[in-house]
């Protein structure tokens, strides 16, 4: 059924015309919160491709705290024009109340009334050679103002029923207004207010054709009209399709109403997704599946299309989930927030990823000890956090994404050794939890996810023992002696199985599975070093570790064991990664004392980054390709380095001889099984 869905997809725009260049911002996203932006919020919009960030001014915020108003106005143009982002305004909110409803004549009508004031104050900041733009390179000057949000609904107009003539009028001032505050030699753009569409009118809205038709019978209004914005959300069955035919519908009644010539402005476009978004009959959520599908359908339509019917934005509502008000509009982000933490990069994020033509991106996240004792979380679209989880001397922490499929799903764990000297676990949604498992003095537990949001920790125990723990089964002795000082690995596989390499007591390399129990490979390792385990989207499990020479090794069960050749400094362990794409890559400290990863395809390279004696590094995948590896840097702080950005110092500070955990969101199996 799906496969059909998807080929009406493709089929919306298969005899469209070419696509032209498309404009530049286009594509973009509503604000989450206009009030609490934040860097690494803007950092991840940068990531997607967005180029515009759609935020409301409110006039009733600037006359009761002008001075707070523009603080917080500022911040927002800054993050934005900083990532190359520019703001897209939507001006509204009367100025004698928080209300969504039109301004009383008195606010506007008057020369010198509040709306007018507020206007002009606002293209005097932020439109062009605004006074926010002095000193600064590469502007991004406001030239497209929207005026009001969602005007043919009842919501919006006095008395509770919306007047395309009343409107109309308003309109036609605000444009005046701003066209004389801009100048003109400047293309300033006052847009007809985003309209909701509407199938039919009724309870005091009107449907957009309706209430453009009333505005512009108003004299002056196609004159001062220079494009119309647009939220084509359409629910029922074939929804792209909807779409898209209210958006030529629209073409042909702005032309019919306003003259030729006149953009387009898709200001909010977008889907509630399930299980998230409560139950709706008339806005029934979606999967983040048929999301993903829509989205990809849609923006690829757009950009054929763009030309055909002028269209100059397509906005997004929103990049991520914002339970503001408990309804559908809450949850139609591409990425699912949870209890307050970055969550669940749906699919839909990376095909906008991909239609907007910028490289796959999803946020790293890592764990380290830091000087304080405590383990802290690190994420590149929210920076460090002080867990408060107080963490044995030397010891380092182990962090997964806990995936429902191929990419983030429900946030991630940190497994540590306390220093209670018991195994503990930390998740944003449930905090710190001990998991009543006594560990092997300065080891490191091992942590990795299984389906729908379990995990499995493995650890030398007090006893020198292998130990296992899950969300389904508390701490089991695998009866398996560990050589003293080393820890365990943990990487699970295609369904509920996990696969387990230690040191044994014997200086040999074991693996350990729930089917095959332990098993010798043969292979000496290097005193007081730890192997570490991934398992390919084939099923097939890969192990990496310091040979009792001092090289890297690898071993696999069809493979056999490759010598790298390459040197490690003493003391160290390897981290390996599985790759979607059915490869995999290795991080080492080299015996140079820097950085190096080794895969199949491009054996050692040195990654010319210093790291700190004695410590070891933590690589993972990145979604669709690459990887991502964190270390300890020879300045005794995290530093990060990926396939697509060399080497970062992330400024958190790490415990000596401690190293980081690192997890990119990305499982390498695509299609899991579920439990």
């Amino acid at each position: 059924m799906l496969a059909v869905v998807v080929a009406a997809l493709v089929l919306v725009g298969a005899h469209a015309p070419v696509a032209s260049a498309l404009p530049n911002p286009y594509f973009g996203f509503q604000s989450t919160d206009q009030y609490a932006e934040s860097p690494s919020e803007m950092d991840a919009v940068a990531r997607s491709g967005a180029k515009y960030w759609r935020v409301g001014f409110s006039c009733n915020r600037w006359k009761e705290n002008p001075i707070a108003a523009f603080t917080s106005w500022n911040n927002i143009m800054r993050l934005a024009w900083e990532r190359g982002i520019t703001v897209l305004p939507v001006v509204g909110v009367r100025c004698n109340k928080a209300s969504v409803e039109l301004p009383e004549p008195s606010e506007w009508e008057p020369v010198g009334s509040p709306w007018e004031s507020f206007l002009k104050l606002l293209v005097q900041h932020y439109g062009y050679a605004g006074e926010f733009w002095t000193g600064k390179e590469n502007k991004k000057e406001i030239g497209a103002w929207e005026i009001w949000n969602e005007p043919n609904l009842a919501s919006a107009g006095i008395g509770g029923s919306a007047s395309g003539t009343y409107y109309g009028k308003f309109f036609k001032r605000s444009s005046e207004v701003l066209h004389a505050a801009q100048g003109t030699f400047f293309p300033t753009a006052a847009l007809f207010g985003g309209m909701f569409w509407l199938e039919q009118s009724g309870g005091g809205s009107k449907t957009p054709n309706d209430f453009m038709q009333e505005a512009a019978a108003v004299t002056g209004v196609p004159f001062w009209t220079n494009g119309v914005a647009l939220h084509p959300y359409f629910f029922a069955n074939n929804q792209l399709t909807g779409v898209t035919q209210i958006i030529a519908d629209a073409r042909s009644h702005i032309d019919q109403y306003f003259g030729l010539g006149k953009g387009l402005w898709v200001t909010e476009v977008g889907w509630p997704v399930a299980p998230e978004a409560p139950a709706d009959p008339l806005r029934p959520p979606i999967s983040p599946e048929w999301q993903e599908q829509l989205v990809r359908g849609l923006l690829n339509w757009s950009k054929v299309n763009q030309a055909k019917y002028n269209l100059q934005s397509l906005i997004y509502y929103f990049y991520k989930d914002l339970n503001w008000n408990g309804k559908w509009d809450s949850f139609a982000g591409l990425v699912k927030e949870q209890e307050g933490e970055q969550g669940e990069y749906r699919p839909a994020w990376f095909a906008y990823q991909e239609e907007s033509g910028v490289p796959f991106w999803s946020p790293q996240t890592a764990a380290v000890h830091g000087p304080s004792g405590n383990m802290f979380s690190w994420r590149t679209n929210g920076g460090p956090s002080d867990r408060l989880v107080g963490i044995e001397a030397g010891t380092s922490p182990s962090v997964s994404g806990l995936t429902r499929g191929g990419i983030w799903g429900r946030g991630f764990v940190v497994a540590t050794h306390d220093n209670t000297g018991n195994l503990g676990a930390w998740t944003p949604t449930g905090g710190h939890a001990n998991l009543l498992l006594g560990m092997e003095p300065g080891t490191n537990p091992s942590v990795a996810s299984l389906k729908n949001g379990n995990y499995v920790v493995a650890v030398q125990a007090n006893t020198g023992n292998l130990f296992t723990w899950t969300t389904m089964e508390a701490g089991v002795n695998r009866l398996l002696g560990m050589a003293k000082g080393t820890s365990p690995s943990v990487a699970a596989g295609p369904s509920k199985s996990y696969v387990v390499a230690i040191q044994a007591n014997t200086g040999n390399l074991f693996t350990w599975t729930p089917t095959e129990s332990g098993i010798n490979r043969g292979f000496g390792m290097a005193p007081g070093t730890s192997p570490s385990v991934a398992v390919l989207a084939s099923g097939e499990m890969l192990i990496a570790f310091q040979a009792n020479t001092g090289v890297l090794w690898t071993w696999s069960p069809k493979a056999g064991a490759v010598n790298t050749l390459l040197g490690m400094a003493p003391g160290t362990s390897p981290s390996i990664a599985a790759l979607p794409n059915g490869s995999y890559a290795v991080a080492i400290q080299a015996n140079t004392g820097t950085l190096f990863t080794w895969t199949p395809s491009e054996s050692g390279r040195d990654r010319l980054l210093g790291m700190a004696k004695g410590t070891s590094p933590s690589i993972a995948a990145m979604p669709h390709d690459g990887y991502a590896v964190a270390i300890q840097a020879n300045t005794g702080t995290l530093f990060t380095w990926t396939t697509r950005e060399s080497g970062k110092n992330q400024g958190v500070a790490m415990e000596a001889g401690t190293n980081p955990a690192i997890e990119s969101g990305a499982a390498p199996f695509p299609n899991p099984t579920t439990e």
